[in-house]
């Protein structure tokens, strides 16, 4: 793994110049079955989102499963651990902010890992007086949706060393506005029609359901059920559907025996020709491949006892 969540060290000072937010840090992780990775003490406003698999993420004394649709906003100052579910691995993404970052400091883009790292309780970087809670909200609420977006870019920044002040003072100042309203306010909410069309998806899965009859769940015309899916989730009732089908389909070929078809059966999808296909759109990889590496995966853990492995994030 080339990089690593978070780093350690010591509260802050207040600062006495002017400054911005700014992105310091954004990767991708991946860890195997049982893997753990501890962060002390973490001095960013940490954004968490899962690509694939299953974890858990300890904060603060709260424990949260990191599922495909969460973003979590892990306060200035966390001790944090990240850890793969046993029958999974887990690929994740962080996306580190310092709310203030003074423009007299030489502007350094990590994050500390060390307590006698200078850039530990820097006079000229701060948090932004959110408090130290935890917060969750819907990836593919509209907040969340257009922080996805601004972190996927934020990887390929750092992927590609293209860390220009200017551009993750930006950054920083896009994330932070977006995550400011993370207070549930009526604009976040999701309405409760789309909850009840979600719902309704969620107990008739291996149904081959139609927009309408999922409009109809909520008492909604076709419309209005395109949408309040499109202005909450960013994706049409069809794609949503999909997709929702697809991550159930990724969950059984990880943790159960079931065959493809079986598969694709349970997710209300009888086609396994259309299955195979949307499944390679989702995933990347075709059903019997993901399930073969899923299986590999599980036997390197039965082989190497419980397969924990417990690694700082230093």
């Amino acid at each position: 793994m080339p990089h690593h969540p978070g780093g350690s060290g010591d509260a802050p000072t207040e600062p006495t110049a002017r400054g911005s937010a700014a992105v310091v840090f954004a990767t991708t992780v991946r860890m195997g079955p049982d893997e753990v990775f501890h962060g002390k003490y973490v001095e960013s406003v940490c954004f968490v989102w899962t690509v694939d698999g299953l974890g858990v993420i300890e904060c603060n004394g709260q424990s949260i499963e990191a599922n495909a649709d969460s973003l979590i906003r892990l306060p200035w100052g966390h001790e944090v651990k990240y850890r793969a579910q046993r029958s999974s691995p887990f690929h994740f993404g962080v996306l580190h902010v310092i709310p203030w970052l003074s423009f007299d400091e030489d502007f350094t883009p990590r994050v500390a890992v060390h307590p006698d790292d200078p850039l530990m309780g820097s006079v000229n970087r701060r948090a932004d007086g959110s408090g130290d809670a935890v917060t969750v909200i819907s990836g593919s609420s509209r907040a969340g949706a257009r922080i996805r977006i601004l972190a996927g870019y934020a990887v390929e920044r750092f992927l590609t060393e293209s860390t220009a002040e200017a551009s993750l003072r930006s950054l920083g100042a896009l994330v932070m506005d977006e995550s400011a309203i993370w207070d549930g306010s009526d604009e976040e909410r999701e309405p409760a029609a789309l909850n009840m069309m979600t719902r309704f998806v969620e107990d008739n899965l291996r149904s081959p359901l139609t927009v309408p009859e999922i409009a109809a769940a909520a008492g909604v015309s076709t419309p209005t059920a395109q949408r309040l899916f499109t202005r909450y989730t960013g994706m049409s009732v069809g794609t949503w559907l999909r997709n929702r089908r697809m991550r159930e389909a990724a969950k059984l070929l990880r943790s159960t025996s079931l065959h493809v078809r079986e598969v694709a059966a349970h997710v209300g999808v009888p086609d396994p020709y259309y299955f195979s296909r949307a499944f390679r759109t989702t995933f990347g990889a075709s059903p019997s491949h993901y399930a073969s590496h899923a299986a590999q995966v599980d036997e390197s853990v039965r082989a190497r006892g419980n397969g924990r492995t417990d690694r700082a994030a230093e």
